[in-house]
């Protein structure tokens, strides 16, 4: 998409008012926030788009983390390339493709977060009832 058909598909332009809840933001980063951050800005080259996702990444998944805990949801979870319908767009056309990264609970009964040493036997385990 190019800039025209940003223009064409929000005439007035992107804006709004936005709401920002200063109490329900994190107060500090994990340690290994900005040591991490800082490692991947050092090494790799951001000229083309596969360079920027790990960085973007880097920053959806500490936002992940802080998320879970404040809505209490363990099972969101960062899905990448998604494939998502095309959607006729009046004046622009047919748009659709791939997300590059979308935020959503992931199905499933096994931990999120957790290193499972063996989750074959945790399946079973639920798959007969226990816990």
């Amino acid at each position: 998409m190019t800039a025209e058909d940003r223009d064409t598909m929000v005439p007035e332009g992107i804006g709004g008012r936005l709401e920002i809840q200063w109490d329900e933001l994190p107060k500090s980063f994990p340690e290994d926030f900005w040591p991490g951050l800082m490692h991947l800005r050092r090494t790799l080259s951001r000229e083309v788009e596969a360079g920027c996702r790990p960085v973007i990444a880097w920053f959806l998944a500490a936002a992940v983390e802080q998320a879970r805990i404040i809505f209490n949801d363990a099972r969101l979870a960062i899905h990448s390339e998604v494939k998502i319908p095309s959607v006729q767009i009046p004046n622009v056309g047919l748009v659709g493709g791939k997300l590059d990264f979308l935020l959503a609970d992931i199905q499933g009964i096994g931990p999120m977060g957790i290193p499972n040493v063996c989750p074959v036997a945790y399946s079973n385990r639920c798959y007969y009832g226990g816990t």
